[in-house]
């Protein structure tokens, strides 16, 4: 896959998380976008944390990594 198929998917995936507004506010949208890319910039960090909380593993079944 080249570079830019996986910013135009991580750029679809963004969108998934922003808030629906009609405002025209450059700075309102602009804040909005940015708190898109935070949240699903964070989210990865979120799901390893609850999966080394809960199970003291991260990965899928085939990929175990045991926490020590």
């Amino acid at each position: 896959m080249s570079d830019r198929w996986e910013i135009e998917i991580g750029y679809k995936h963004v969108k998934r998380f922003m808030a629906k507004t009609i405002s025209k506010d450059f700075v309102l949208r602009f804040f909005y976008f940015a708190f898109a890319c935070l949240l699903y910039s964070l989210w990865p960090l979120v799901d390893y944390l609850v999966q080394v909380f809960f199970t003291d593993t991260y990965g899928d079944d085939s990929t175990k990594h045991t926490m020590q």
